[in-house]
C-alpha cells in the first residue's frame, strides 16, 4: 500500500515537472522578446533624452534688449560726458542681460537634469518590475533569495525562491523613490550691475560691483 502511494506521488511529481517544463518552453520566446524589447526601449529612450538634454544645454535663451539700446541711442548725446555715460549704460545693460540669461539658463539645466534623473529611475524601476513579472509568469525558480531593508522606524524582509518577486519588489521601490523624492530649485532675480544707477535695489546677498574712479560705494 505504501509502495503504491509512493509511486503515485512520484508520478504526480513527474507529471507536474513535465507540465512546468512544457509551460516554460512555451513562454521562453515571449520572455526573450520582452527582455530584448525592453532593453532596446531603455537604451533608445535614454539616448534620445540625453541628446535632447545636451542640445538644451547648448541652446542658451537670449533676451532681446535691442529695443532698449535703440531707444537709448536715439537720445543723441552731444557732449563727451553724455556720450560716455550712454556707452557706459549700454555696457551695464549688456552685462545685466547676460547675467540674467545665464542665471535662468543654469536653473533650466538643473531642472531638466533633475527630470532626466527621475525619468531614468522610473523607467529602470518599471523595466525591473516588467522583467520580474515575466519571470513570475514563466514560473522561474531558483534557490531561495532574501531581500531586506531596515530603517530607524521599521524593517522588512522578503524570502522567495522566485527571482521575479525580488525584481518586482526592487522595481516598485525604485519607482516610488523617484516619485517621492523631490528636487527643489530656487532662482532669485536681483540686479548686479544696474543697482548703482538707481534702477532697482539689489538684495544683500548679491555682490555689488565698484567701478574704478567712483568716489561712493554701494551699501
Amino acid at each position: 500500500m505504501e509502495t503504491t502511494e509512493l509511486s503515485r506521488l512520484e508520478e504526480e511529481a513527474a507529471f507536474s515537472k513535465k507540465e512546468l517544463v512544457t509551460w516554460q518552453n512555451k513562454m521562453l520566446p515571449l520572455m526573450q522578446k520582452m527582455i530584448i524589447g525592453l532593453t532596446i526601449f531603455f537604451f533608445v529612450a535614454s539616448l534620445c533624452q540625453l541628446i535632447y538634454l545636451h542640445s538644451s544645454i547648448l541652446a542658451s535663451p537670449k533676451i532681446d534688449i535691442n529695443p532698449v539700446l535703440t531707444s537709448l541711442r536715439k537720445s543723441n548725446p552731444t557732449t563727451f560726458i553724455d556720450q560716455k555715460e550712454t556707452a557706459r549704460l549700454e555696457a551695464l545693460i549688456l552685462l545685466e542681460s547676460n547675467a540674467l540669461e545665464r542665471r535662468h539658463h543654469q536653473a533650466n539645466i538643473l531642472l531638466m537634469a533633475s527630470i532626466w534623473i527621475r525619468y531614468q529611475g522610473f523607467v529602470t524601476g518599471m523595466i525591473l518590475a516588467f522583467i520580474g513579472a515575466i519571470f513570475i509568469l514563466g514560473k522561474m525558480q531558483e534557490s531561495q533569495s532574501i531581500l531586506g531593508a531596515k530603517v530607524t522606524s521599521a524593517d522588512f524582509t522578503i524570502k522567495s525562491s522566485s527571482p521575479g518577486i525580488i525584481l518586482v519588489g526592487l522595481g516598485t521601490c525604485l519607482m516610488i523613490l523617484t516619485i517621492v523624492i523631490q528636487h527643489n530649485f530656487k532662482v532669485t532675480d536681483a540686479t548686479i550691475y544696474l543697482d548703482r544707477e538707481g534702477v532697482v535695489e539689489a538684495t544683500p546677498e548679491v555682490p555689488k560691483f565698484i567701478f574704478p574712479g567712483d568716489s561712493t560705494t554701494n551699501k
